[in-house]
């Protein structure tokens, strides 16, 4: 489905059981609002389909398995650039290449949050070992940082899921593929309805609200 389309089906949706009909919503408005709750419905999207046994529904948006650029190697750890699409790690799905003067390996990553890092790295447990096969690593703002011991990392590679199309404010192309299944576009759509009759019956609504930065 396209843009243009989109905001048809869109349109047809905020008025079809609306006790009011003035409500019109432009097409720039609504990219807008298609730009953030787009975001905001693959958060719910994700966490919803991750608790149940459906292996498929998040295919469009899982990327497996991609080698991460690498930035910048320190002493102790090395540094990555995030993939440009990049929206949250699938947890448990990364691992790096590893090697020392004895040997090759596979090391598996885990996260951890900046707090808890000393900890990990200092005890002998949880550490970085290429014996144990275990990996340490955390996620910055700005790039992620996979931590190393007595070892060098080769390579690092992710599982993750991509973000939504960000369409353009400014030219938007109206024949523009959102570039998922027409019926993943359809349930955005109707999120988007939601939040426009939840706003709308705000004696404070204004459509600059929906230029608020998103959470992830």
């Amino acid at each position: 489905m396209n843009i243009k389309d989109a905001h048809y089906e869109f349109s047809l949706l905020l008025n079809k059981n609306s006790e009011r009909k003035d409500i019109n919503i432009d097409l720039l408005n609504y990219i807008v609002l298609y730009n953030r709750e787009s975001k905001r419905w693959l958060v719910e999207f994700i966490e919803r389909n991750n608790s149940t046994d459906n292996i498929l529904t998040l295919n469009e948006f899982l990327i497996n398995k991609h080698k991460l650029d690498k930035l910048k190697t320190n002493v102790n750890s090395v540094e990555y650039s995030y993939p440009d699409d990049f929206f949250r790690i699938l947890v448990g799905n990364s691992y790096s290449t590893v090697k020392n003067k004895s040997c090759t390996g596979i090391v598996y990553n885990y996260f951890k949050k900046p707090n808890d890092l000393n900890i990990q790295i200092e005890d002998k447990f949880t550490r970085p070992s290429i014996e144990w096969e275990r990996g340490l690593g955390d996620l910055y703002k700005d790039k992620i940082v996979i931590y190393k011991t007595n070892f060098d990392i080769v390579d690092t590679f992710i599982s993750y899921y991509k973000k939504p199309k960000t369409l353009d404010l400014n030219n938007p192309d109206l024949v523009s593929d959102l570039e998922i299944s027409d019926y993943l576009v359809s349930q955005i759509n109707d999120r988007i309805v939601s939040e426009v009759y939840r706003e709308f019956n705000n004696p404070g609504f204004n459509l600059a609200k929906t230029r608020e930065q998103i959470t992830l």
